[in-house]
């Protein structure tokens, strides 16, 4: 495992890697933003490796629910500039531009959700 500085709005990660974990980074982050993170972390991500996007503001397509994605989407909303929480839908368009499979969206107890994916190319 390797950690290191820098800024994945500006740059990818500079070794590859075969798994990315993205914890609470999207939400805080415009559509735009979100997009530019996730292709400068797939740059740095092997062919067949595994994408994480792990936070508490994953909303169904519809945006009613889980009800405490909704209540993280107006905290996000208050707290960032830009930030919100996305659907599953928005992370899957996201991920498939950046050459992704299927997302797969994994809800946990408390409501929060897993994105996760593979690379393909």
């Amino acid at each position: 495992m390797s950690i290191g500085p820098g800024d994945i709005l500006v740059t990818s990660p500079r070794d590859m890697h075969d798994v990315v974990v993205m914890r609470a980074r999207i939400q805080a982050l415009a559509p735009t933003d979100a997009a530019r993170a996730i292709a400068n972390a797939t740059a740095a991500l092997r062919c067949g490796g595994m994408i994480y996007i792990v936070g508490d503001g994953i909303l169904d397509n519809d945006r009613l629910g889980p009800v405490p994605a909704v209540f993280w989407n107006l905290i996000f909303m208050n707290l960032y500039a830009s930030g919100a929480s996305y659907t599953e839908a928005e992370h899957a368009e996201w991920l498939s531009a950046c050459g992704y499979g299927a997302a797969e969206r994994i809800i946990v107890p408390t409501g929060g959700g897993i994105i996760r994916a593979t690379k393909l190319r």
